[in-house]
């Protein structure tokens, strides 16, 4: 039985949605930029709390420039920078000083992301356009890390669209040494992210990372294969921070955005037990300014999401009694949550087969 760690992404000092938040999740850019900010960071995981840290590596920054059609720059020997949305500057270097700076728990290597794309053709020139950084990168870092900060561990991060990009990680990854990978989940289903999980099991890998991701299917997702699979699964997003944002609240068990009426008032605490909820009333809730309903959407938002966490993992020994949990939180007419449930139990059926039987089982898209 491993570890499930559900990774707080999008914070500040000012911001933290908790007095005690576990695990914070960080990059360089933002967070190890100057001194100014490393000390910020070093405050708010002190403040925090945290028992660990996880520093990604920028890439997500990387990507969104290369949207806004910037000027993209890996140059070692030039400082690390970012000014959105015109203009980056990063490199492995700036990663692992980075890291030898603020001493994380895990750090990600540096990736280039892929771009969500439909067709086969434009797929595959993204994927060999950035194979090649890719694998220079984890391996700059890989050589960086083992000189410098030998202490924190290393994902490795994989950027691919099937199956069959995925057999050039592998050869390229053979004998190198790092403790985990890490994977985007932005172009899988629930089905998909399972055959991935197990693909990874079945190549002797005991550690994995599910970036941006935090809805209730993934949580479960990695709840299980934790305590079933791996040493380490864990998972992070912002959706805590962005839901409160844009105003909404998240449900207590299905982690979907709640819609209240307008016109009918109700205590909080009748719908959710967490200690933001338990004295407030919805027309309270509107009386209050801008920055207080935030402020309560934040830490009810992370409360939930903490809670269903912890929910799926006391449950998740097996997939019978996970299907249960699930069940009760969001009923039987979720059609996500059944098929969830129900590529769960082909796990549990297959264990120990053949691989490519269980992706026909799963009917997974990759």
């Amino acid at each position: 039985m491993g570890i499930f760690i559900n990774f707080c992404a999008g914070t500040d000092e000012r911001i933290l949605p908790a007095s005690h938040v576990d695990a914070l999740l960080v990059n360089p850019l933002q967070h190890v930029i100057n001194e100014v900010a490393l000390a910020y960071t070093q405050r708010m995981i002190a403040r925090a709390g945290a028992t660990y840290v996880m520093m990604d590596s920028s890439g997500f920054q990387i990507h969104t420039i290369e949207n806004n059609g910037g000027v993209i720059g890996f140059d070692p020997y030039k400082p690390m920078m970012c000014r959105q949305p015109l203009e980056i500057n990063l490199s492995p270097y700036h990663v692992v000083d980075a890291a030898v700076k603020l001493r994380p728990t895990v750090m990600v290597a540096l990736d280039w992301p892929i771009r969500k794309l439909d067709g086969r053709f434009e797929r595959d020139n993204e994927f060999m356009k950035k194979f090649g950084y890719n694998i220079k990168w984890i391996q700059e870092t890989i050589d960086l890390r083992t000189r410098l900060c030998p202490d924190v561990l290393l994902f490795l991060p994989l950027q691919f669209y099937n199956l069959e990009q995925l057999r050039f990680y592998e050869v390229y990854l053979d004998g190198l040494n790092h403790d985990g990978l890490s994977i985007p989940t932005r172009n899988l289903d629930a089905s998909g992210i399972i055959f991935l999980l197990m693909k990874f099991h079945s190549m002797g890998v005991t550690r994995v990372h599910l970036l941006g991701v935090n809805t209730l299917r993934a949580i479960a997702i990695a709840c299980y294969f934790a305590r079933n699979y791996f040493d380490w699964c864990s998972l992070d997003a912002c959706n805590w921070r962005l839901s409160a944002q844009f105003g909404d609240y998240l449900d207590p068990n299905t982690l979907k955005r709640k819609v209240f009426d307008p016109n009918k008032n109700f205590s909080f605490s009748s719908i959710c037990s967490c200690p933001w909820c338990y004295y407030r009333t919805y027309f309270g809730y509107l009386n209050t300014s801008k920055t207080e309903q935030t402020y309560f959407l934040r830490c009810h938002n992370y409360f939930v999401i903490t809670k269903a966490g912890e929910d799926c993992w006391e449950h998740s020994s097996n997939a019978r009694d996970l299907g249960r949990c699930l069940i009760a939180r969001a009923g039987n007419k979720d059609k996500a949550i059944n098929k969830l449930i129900q590529s769960l139990n082909m796990v549990e059926i297959w264990r120990g087969g053949n691989i490519n039987v269980l992706k026909d089982l799963l009917n997974a898209k990759l």
